[in-house]
């Protein structure tokens, strides 16, 4: 979870940070998973969906929190 409440989640194409983003989320913005995998970073990462924009791709698991 992000701590600014202004702060942008990248959502990225493939679950790694090696690729630029090209689209983001907001705190607080709900998304939908879809999928999640262990990236080769080591990290879990959840495909997700965001249901007002309609954006999908992979955000990291330590800036989504399951309800």
């Amino acid at each position: 979870m992000a701590e600014d409440a202004s702060a942008r989640i990248n959502l990225r194409e493939v679950p790694s940070t090696d690729i630029p983003t090209r689209r983001y989320g907001l705190v607080g913005d709900e998304v939908l998973i879809l999928d999640n995998t262990i990236g080769k970073d080591g990290q879990n990462w959840y495909k997700v969906k965001f249901p007002v924009s309609g954006a999908v791709g992979w955000i990291r698991n330590d800036f989504v929190q399951l309800k």
